[in-house]
This record gives C-alpha cells, structure tokens and sequence, in this order.
C-alpha cells in the first residue's frame, strides 16, 4: 500500500459523470428504422416516479448506460411503463383542450431552466436536462421558443400576423402538458441556465485494453490517474477473463482517485450471474460490467440504479467495436450537454493506453503518444497535440453540425465517412439529420 494520502478520498462525488464516453455496454447495432421506434427507444430512457418532480434533481447526472438496453419493438409499451412517471405516451393536445389553456395576451411562456430546444435541419428537439429525456419538435417551434424569451403571447400572435393563433396556442399547450414550460406574468424571475462548462480535472476517463498477451502496468497508471483526479476507468478485454483476474485488476485502483469502473471481458466459466455479483459486492467501484463472446446469451441485468451487468454474443477480439452512433448512448444531461457545447463528447480529458501499451487519444486512433512503460501520462495529456482533438465539437463536424442531436451524442473520430476530411461525421452514424430518419 502506497503511503501517500488518497488524493480526494472524502470530496470526490459518490457517481461517476463521465461514463457518457465509454463505451463499455455492447448494443444491438440494427439501424433504426422510423420515429416510432425512435420514440420507443425514448421511453425506455424515462426516469422512475420518485423523479418525477422538478424538485429532485440529483438524478440529472445519470447516464444512459444505467438503463435497460435490450432490443426494442416499437408496437409493446415499454417495460414498467404504467409505472413510471414519465414514460406515459404523449399527451394529446386537441383543440378544445388548446383553447382552455389559451392565457391572456398579456402572459409570457416560459420553458424551464433545464429544457433547452435544439434545432436541426428537418426538425428540432427539446432535451429536458433534468429529467434526462428528449421529445421531437418541429423546427418553427423552436423558433416560438427563442421569440418567447422575450416577447409576450400577444407580441408572439402579432409576429406572426395573427394568422397562426390557434396552432401557437396548441405548441404551447403541448410543451405544458409535457412539463416542458409554464405561463408567467413576466419571464426576469426565471433565468436562463448558466450553460458554461468547466473541469478542473486534466483527465477525467481512461481506457486501458488488454490483448492476448498484455500485461499492462496498472498500479503505476492508478498512481499517475490518480494524479490527474481521473474518476473513471474502463478495462476492456478482447479475450476471456476470469472473475479472478478481472478482480485483480479492479483492485489495482482500490487506492485512487477513480470513483468508477466498467469491465468489458471475453466470456468465462466463472462470469456467471453469482460469480459476477460476488465481485460487485467486493469491489463497490465496478458500476457496469459487459461479458462478450457468450454462446447466444444476449441479458441486460439491473444490479441496482448504478450498476449493470451484460451478457452479450457480439465478439469483441480488438478496438474496432468503437465508434458505434445509436440512440442508446444519448447523453441528455446538464455535464454532457454543457460540455459539447465547447468540447468534443467523447475524447474530452480522455486518455487511452491500447493493447501494446502506446498512449492514444483513443486506442482506436492512429498516433501514438509514447509507450506507458517509459513515458508519463502527464507529460503526454500537457502537450498541444494530444489536446487538439478535445477541441472538436459537434458544431465542427460536418452533417453532425446540421443535426438535432449534436449536443447529447458521442462523436467518434477515429472511424470518419471520408478519411481525407477530419472533421467529417462518424462512418458508423446511420441518422440522417436532412430527412429526420434512421437509415
């Protein structure tokens, strides 16, 4: 045991707020075909009834790799959808029940700090950063949404010449009966959300794969992570493992920084349901765990509200699983959101060390920084070039820049459409932000 103090050890928050970057849980990778599947994929991603308010707002942070993953048919109701708060259907808005709710000229409307519209090229979104959910709207009322931060309802009718009064009226009452804004008599009380994102910490994720015959030094990368306050780790194994190793390995970090790990590991005689538990309870770091390679076992098992475990048949034998665009891994909350804006959404304060022991961006790029075993992580997450990528935002890439989810997605760009355009949009994106569909 080291005997330095553990850095952090009290202060660190209890959940990791990076996991939005790894990716540890293996998908279906079907395209999706249309918005109903779309929509279907969204339910599965509504939070429970105890936050169902606006007054709890803890659960913000909760990353979509905590939510059932399994494949989705769009014509059965989500599972437990009766009981849960937000995973009702749509409200219909009828005329009638418009104009009931049709305010006096004089009001204001509102959204909600955390609900924020974003526009695409086909249509636009509203992602509810609290509740850590999205709904589909189409592009001009996103535009009412920017006109009502400063106009009234009645300066709202008249920009559009009166002409529109009842379809206005029946946007906004749907955007209230999603408990996505609210009448006000004035919108100063109600401030917008401070959207600048900041992080004190020079790395806040790490990937570290093991091929056949790696030996990665893992006590000497908990010591250098440690000391760039890292809180998550991902340990992915391109070859079985068993619970014993993967057990090993987790303990390397037991004196660190890092408040979370993910396991990706070939599958094993002992990485069964029990064996898989044991090594959760011993290790309360472990928040996700993903077995491949399993002989047509494909389970998505809900330890509790932080962890995971996953039995998949995909076959992972090296890096090239990366790089993967669904729905599954939208990250509709405060850090994610705030941190697109200015950062790229995968390779932000990462570092990666791959199975040959070269440092990377991600073990899925092609420049290598040095080898762990004899240049300094620090040295390396300093220098100029290993920070340009950080700097690559969705708004950069093109056809990303164009999409309604450029801010909750994950870029990749170690696999792009056209090698010979850097900031070209992920080759494994199928979503077509120009006609709104899944391809």
């Amino acid at each position: 045991m080291t005997e330095r103090k553990k850095p952090f050890a009290s202060s660190l928050a209890a959940d990791d707020r990076r996991l939005h970057s790894l990716n540890i849980l293996l998908a279906d990778y079907e395209p999706i075909v249309d918005l109903a599947r779309d929509e279907a994929l969204l339910e599965l991603k509504q939070p429970c009834a105890v936050y169902g308010t606006r007054d709890f707002a803890d659960h913000r942070f909760y990353k979509s790799l905590t939510m059932s993953l399994g494949p989705v048919d769009a014509t059965q109701p989500p599972p437990d959808a009766a009981g849960e708060a937000g995973a009702a259907a749509e409200p219909a808005v009828d005329a009638a029940a418009a104009e009931a709710q049709r305010p006096d000229g004089s009001s204001y409307f509102a959204t909600w700090a955390c609900c924020l519209p974003v526009e695409g090229h086909a249509r636009s979104i509203v992602c509810d950063l609290q509740r850590s959910t999205f709904a589909f709207i189409p592009n001009v009322v996103a535009e009412i949404l920017e006109l009502c931060k400063t106009r009234s309802v009645a300066e709202l009718y008249a920009h559009y010449g009166h002409e529109h009064n009842r379809e206005i009226d029946e946007y906004l009452a749907y955007l209230v009966a999603r408990d996505f804004g609210f009448y006000c008599a004035t919108p100063q009380p109600f401030p917008e959300l401070d959207l600048d994102w900041r992080n004190p910490r020079p790395i806040t994720n790490c990937v570290i794969d093991f091929g056949a015959d790696t030996e990665q030094p893992l006590a000497s990368l908990s010591e250098q992570l440690s000391r760039m306050f890292c809180q998550a780790v991902e340990l992915r194994f391109f070859r079985a493992a068993s619970a014993d190793e993967l057990a090993s390995c987790a303990a390397a970090f037991g004196d660190s920084t890092i408040r979370s790990i993910s396991l990706l590991a070939g599958d094993h005689a002992s990485l069964d349901r029990d064996g898989l538990e044991l090594l959760l309870r011993r290790n309360k770091r472990i928040k996700h765990i993903a077995v491949h390679s399993t002989a047509g076992r494909n389970e998505v098992i809900r330890v509790d509200m932080h962890t995971t475990i996953r039995y998949t048949s995909e076959v992972v034998s090296s890096e090239a699983c990366c790089g993967q665009v669904s729905p599954r891994y939208f990250s509709p909350n405060v850090d994610a959101f705030t941190e697109a804006l200015v950062r790229n959404s995968c390779l932000s304060h990462k570092v990666s060390v791959d199975a040959r022991g070269a440092i990377k961006n991600c073990p899925s790029m092609v420049r290598s920084f040095g080898d762990v075993r004899t240049t300094p992580l620090a040295e390396v997450v300093a220098s100029e070039a290993f920070q340009a990528p950080w700097k690559i935002t969705k708004d950069q890439v093109l056809v990303c820049q164009d999409c309604e989810f450029r801010y909750i997605c994950h870029d990749c760009r170690a696999y792009v459409a056209d090698p010979e355009q850097p900031l070209s949009k992920p080759a494994r994106c199928r979503y077509n932000p120009y006609e709104g569909r899944w391809e």
